[in-house]
């Protein structure tokens, strides 16, 4: 849950545009193509058209249904000018997709468990053993992988990938050594089975060394062409993407019971709270670079992307700072 005063981030908001304002001359009838694929991460998103975030920042946009493959092939065609992007977004500027992130959106925290009796105690316990991710390159995946790379066994590890539940099983039955997955944000609803121990968790306030505690998994994605030849709309297009976030944060119920009640996102009103618990919405850009930055770098150290460049080229390639950073954010 966010802490920071609404009226002061919408007031920082404000003068940034007004110090952005002049950049370029835009006409004011372009209608701007945003993608959705109907998941409740892109409630931000999906707020913002409803409840006229867009139109009261002076953007037209339309919204246009595709899956992430369909928002690839959209922005490389031209169709599309932005949508809420994840971890597959670095595979797909990888093959060529002219994406930039510019804000982020929500974040997670990671824990990593095993077995009381696995005789793991430490991270650098892990070299040579097994750890289950939900998916490849995922936020848990590359903060774990940042982990073992400080204590130079990143590349030791053998990575299995299955559903959360599949995972727990293998676990169970130590034919995995550790799995690395979304830990809930409040401690009370944080549950192990017998036998298991938390090896690491992102929100252990005693951590020592690099922070991981709300990595970001969600981010504001915008056509790297849009941005160029209508940077004012891009601008404006991503702050009142922000104060969507900001509103759907301080009242998640009503925004979520919207989307399901308009067919937005598909599913029953408890299970979708039940999945978004585990956000935490963020809106903001002070630690995106960093976080873009441990994606990609350990994307690209498990051999999930190329390494035809450099990272800071790749970085260049995918990340734009578009917004001034937002009191602290």
């Amino acid at each position: 849950m966010i802490i920071y005063n609404r009226k002061l981030v919408f007031l920082i908001l404000i003068i940034a545009l007004i110090l952005i304002g002049g950049c370029t001359d835009d006409p004011n009838n372009t209608v701007v193509k945003i993608a959705y694929q109907g998941n409740i991460e892109e409630a931000p998103l999906l707020t913002a058209y409803e409840m006229d975030f867009f139109k009261k920042e002076g953007v037209d946009i339309e919204l246009v249904k595709h899956d992430f493959d369909g928002i690839v092939a959209g922005i490389k065609n031209g169709e599309i000018r932005g949508a809420t992007v994840d971890y597959r977004v670095f595979a797909a500027v990888d093959s060529g997709a002219e994406i930039k992130i510019v804000a982020g959106l929500h974040g997670g925290c990671t824990q990593i468990i095993t077995k009381e009796s696995s005789g793991i105690d430490t991270l650098r316990d892990l070299k040579d053993k097994s750890i289950g991710v939900t998916k490849p390159g995922n936020g848990s995946m590359v903060v774990t992988s940042d982990l073992l790379k400080a204590e130079k066994i990143d590349q030791s590890v053998k990575w299995i990938v299955e559903d959360e539940e599949n995972l727990k099983k293998l676990l169970q039955r130590n034919e995995i050594d550790a799995i690395s997955i979304l830990e809930h944000p409040d401690p009370s609803k944080r549950a192990l089975n017998s036998g298991e121990k938390i090896l690491y968790s992102s929100s252990n306030k005693e951590n020592k060394g690099k922070s991981y505690k709300h990595f970001y998994e969600s981010f504001i994605g915008l056509d790297d062409k849009f941005i160029k030849n209508n940077r004012k709309i891009a601008f404006k297009t991503s702050i009142a993407w922000l104060k969507a976030t900001v509103w759907v944060d301080e009242n998640q119920h009503e925004a979520y019971r919207t989307l399901i009640d308009k067919g937005y996102v598909e599913g029953d009103f408890d299970s979708i709270l039940n999945k978004a618990e585990y956000f935490m919405w963020m809106p903001g850009v002070k630690y995106v670079k960093d976080n873009v930055y441990i994606y990609l770098s350990q994307q690209r150290s498990q051999n999930l992307l190329s390494k035809d460049i450099s990272d800071k080229e790749f970085l260049k390639k995918i990340y734009e700072p578009l917004i001034p950073e937002l009191n602290g954010r």
